[in-house]
């Protein structure tokens, strides 16, 4: 009779014990083994792990610095990432993503220290995003609802002001943005979809939230509606809206500034947009 070895993998933790590339065993005090989709990952106090390839875990726990070395996509799979005071999440001037990637889940990421970040992509259907901690959030290209992506929620709860130097981007249909009360959010450029046709699609902001859109609101041939209770600043002008396109509504105690010009609460704005 032969003699069979099942191997079975079962999820683990990884912590860092040195400095080091992050697919290097040595950087966590491994002989074969690396973190992989399904493991959870910590980063200690002082160690700095360098991203030098694409990467899958499940869930992240940053005490010392995760760094880019280029433009690679981080993966979650499962649960999100937390970067504790002192922690750190850098860029280092690449370009790579993270991309949440599973369907009917909730992902996170939790900052109190320091998270820099090129670009968050939301390649999934029936998930949510929520962005908290009480140190910003940069994200300095976009965040980006993935086309062929359904009833997506990205939400913003963080006691700070939140940046995304350039585009929050709707390529998805019946997703949307939320912004919860004690959040500001302030985007560099503009809100807007990808392409003609990108349905259904809104923003919320609950009463003691805030979203600075510094350029447009650029929503071309879709249907999109925005619910403000809160705060909206709108810094220059609807793009390619037509008739019958975009809804905005201002609810009761709700402030819309739109390009400099402030509208009473309540005042429900029908974009059958004609500048005035």
């Amino acid at each position: 009779m032969g003699l069979f070895i099942l191997n079975i993998s079962y999820p683990a933790t990884f912590v860092s014990v040195a400095s080091g590339d992050f697919d290097n065993p040595a950087t966590w005090g491994e002989i074969i083994n690396t973190p992989q989709a399904g493991d959870s990952v910590v980063i200690s106090v002082g160690d700095i792990v360098w991203l030098k390839d694409a990467e899958t875990v499940d869930a992240i726990n940053i005490y010392g610095t995760l760094r880019w070395d280029s433009d690679y996509n981080f993966y979650i799979n499962e649960g999100g990432i937390t970067v504790q005071p002192g922690g750190s999440l850098d860029r280092y001037g690449s370009n790579g993503y993270i991309i949440f990637q599973r369907n009917n889940h909730n992902f996170y990421i939790n900052n109190s220290g320091s998270f820099d970040i090129s670009r968050i992509l939301i390649d999934s259907t029936n998930t949510s995003v929520s962005i908290s901690g009480n140190s910003t959030v940069k994200v300095a290209d976009y965040i980006l609802f993935r086309e062929s992506s359904f009833y997506d929620t990205l939400i913003f709860e963080s006691s700070t002001i939140d940046t995304i130097v350039y585009d929050i981007v709707f390529d998805s249909d019946f997703s949307s943005l939320k912004v919860k009360s004690g959040c500001s959010l302030f985007v560099g450029r503009d809100i807007r979809n990808s392409e003609t046709n990108d349905n259904y699609n809104s923003i919320q902001i609950e009463s003691g939230g805030s979203i600075t859109v510094n350029d447009d609101i650029n929503l071309n041939a879709c249907i999109f509606n925005i619910y403000n209770y809160g705060t909206f600043i709108l810094n220059d002008d609807f793009q390619n809206v037509e008739s019958d396109e975009v809804s905005c509504y201002n609810y009761e105690n709700a402030n819309w500034s739109y390009g400099g010009s402030n509208y009473a609460s309540y005042l429900k704005l029908y974009s059958n947009y004609n500048n005035s």
